[in-house]
């Protein structure tokens, strides 16, 4: 349940179960808000009555906070908080598990397609962090994604992610101002087994393979 940051959660793909009124009555999420319950004025029995497992509010007052966290966690994210709507949508990200991680030559995500069948050349922080050490994955914040990436980047959304193309830590990424970035289909890269692990490997050279042909 939320009574501020209702758009943002939304951006994340989380639909909280309540939001003030006020707020799914904002003109800019009329096509995402269906199915949110309204709490009015933030009635305390209407928040009650929806159980929420976690409530995010920006409401300062010790008395809203004691009653907040005795129907569920709660957190409290005055507003200002943030300088700008990108370190907010991070940053409230972060606190719901919308991370940011990096994959190794490992099960997940076609690394082993990627790095061993295909035989790419891992970024030199990949390779030191995770592949030397035999580490599958590893969570990471989003402002640090340039130190990680490559001369292409294989991007997958999954897990309820998002992604602002238009953040200006994305738009500072080489392989990005480039257009080097392959955006995989989360259904044919998240599973590992002989066949899949193939035809990633296959769909991987066919994506390079069409990159350089576009190029020329």
């Amino acid at each position: 349940m939320v009574d501020s940051y209702l758009p943002t959660l939304l951006l994340l793909d989380v639909k909280p179960v309540g939001a003030t009124q006020v707020d799914i009555e904002n003109v800019h999420i009329q096509n995402l808000n269906a199915n949110i319950e309204s709490t009015g004025e933030n009635s305390f029995e209407k928040i009650l009555a929806l159980q929420p497992d976690l409530i995010i509010s920006s409401d300062i007052e010790k008395s809203s906070f004691e009653k907040f966290s005795k129907m569920a966690p709660t957190i409290i994210i005055p507003y200002e908080t943030y300088s700008d709507v990108h370190e907010e949508v991070r940053a409230i990200g972060q606190m719901l598990g919308k991370d940011t991680y990096l994959y190794g030559d490992g099960i997940y995500k076609g690394g082993q397609a990627i790095y061993k069948q295909l035989q790419l050349t891992p970024p030199k922080r990949i390779k030191e962090e995770l592949i030397d050490k035999g580490e599958s994955y590893k969570q990471v914040s989003f402002e640090v994604l340039t130190d990680y990436a490559g001369d292409y980047i294989f991007f997958d959304i999954s897990n309820g992610g998002s992604l602002d193309k238009n953040d200006p830590v994305w738009q500072s990424v080489d392989a990005v101002k480039k257009d080097d970035v392959f955006y995989l289909d989360e259904k044919r890269f998240r599973t590992y087994d002989p066949i899949a692990v193939l035809n990633q490997a296959e769909e991987g050279a066919d994506m390079l393979v069409a990159k350089k042909q576009g190029q020329k």
